[in-house]
């Protein structure tokens, strides 16, 4: 007998939220209830946890929230970070070294929720995330090298935005000789830098084995339509493994 979902993996990033970073009623109503039945449900972001509007961290209070690409689980209740894939140190050292050579490049460097950038770069950085709930997550430091040996295995991303897109094609041409490290392609053309054991999926399974639930009972939704598809999914009581791309669910 095909498993019922009890673990439902919501990505934030443009499906539950729009582009002012609001969440409908009818999502937010469809959610509570699925909520209220007893299943799980995560939200999935690229973002560090610091990023997560106060509405959806209400939303989620009692929940787990998946950042960073999933390099980062965290409790939403006390906060407390319980899954964390860093990047290596070395590796993270040898991409500075080569990123501090290059012209008109910016470097974030991500760490328990905060961007820590150097003295430099404070004013773009602050312009590039006024509109968000980033801004107060900026953290500022003489010599962002220096910061990451101070802090070695924990340092959970990086984020490079160049001045051209032919200088970002370079490097993300030139960073494919590390075999350990997983570079995408932010909203704002920037490079994102992860350990290539980080993923979103990855992240919801280990979340599943830690509380007990088993792959084939995980859910992961990526369509805009959230409701529709907790509809069809969850409240309809379809397997998990029912799935088809008509939802853009994904059964683990």
């Amino acid at each position: 007998m095909s498993a019922i979902v009890r673990l439902l993996g919501i990505d934030l990033d443009g499906t539950l939220l729009n582009n002012k970073q609001e969440i409908s009623i009818v999502d937010e109503k469809a959610i509570r209830k699925t909520m209220e039945q007893g299943v799980i449900v995560v939200p999935i972001t690229g973002l560090p946890k610091s990023d997560i509007p106060k509405k959806i961290q209400r939303l989620f209070e009692n929940s787990y929230w998946i950042t960073s690409n999933g390099a980062v689980t965290t409790v939403a209740k006390c906060k407390t970070d319980i899954v964390t894939v860093n990047l290596n140190y070395e590796v993270v050292i040898q991409i500075l070294d080569y990123l501090f050579k290059m012209k008109e490049v910016q470097i974030e460097v991500f760490m328990n929720g905060m961007i820590y950038v150097e003295s430099n770069h404070m004013k773009e950085v602050k312009n590039k995330y006024k509109d968000t709930s980033l801004k107060i997550a900026i953290k500022e430091v003489n010599n962002l090298k220096e910061f990451v040996k101070k802090y070695k295995n924990e340092i959970v991303g990086i984020s490079v935005t160049t001045s051209t897109e032919d200088i970002r094609i370079k490097i993300q041409k030139d960073l494919l000789k590390y075999k350990n490290i997983r570079v995408t392609l932010n909203k704002k053309k920037g490079l994102e830098i992860h350990s290539i054991h980080t993923s979103k999926r990855s992240a919801i399974v280990k979340l599943g084995k830690i509380i007990g639930i088993d792959k084939s009972e995980i859910l992961v939704c990526t369509n805009s339509n959230i409701a529709y598809a907790i509809d069809k999914f969850i409240l309809g009581e379809r397997a998990a493994d029912s799935c088809c791309d008509e939802y853009q669910c994904t059964s683990i």
